[in-house]
């Protein structure tokens, strides 16, 4: 969480959605569901709103398998 609070303050953006979908990854392994999928979609609406598509598609994937 720690990486997510400070990608929030840093003015680069495109860091958001990358550190929501690390943890998020980190959590399904850990058998988190609930909060991983939260993540995944803050995730995914990021990366949507920045343009970056191709990661975009691999949260939305990573969101449909969990």
């Amino acid at each position: 969480m720690i990486a997510i609070k400070q990608t929030d303050t840093a003015p680069y953006r495109v860091s958001q959605p990358i550190a929501r979908e690390w943890y998020a990854v980190m959590l399904l392994e850990r058998g988190e569901t609930a909060k991983a999928r939260g993540l995944l979609a803050e995730a995914l609406t990021l990366y949507e709103t920045t343009g970056m598509l191709f990661h975009a598609k691999r949260a939305r994937e990573r969101l449909a398998q969990s």
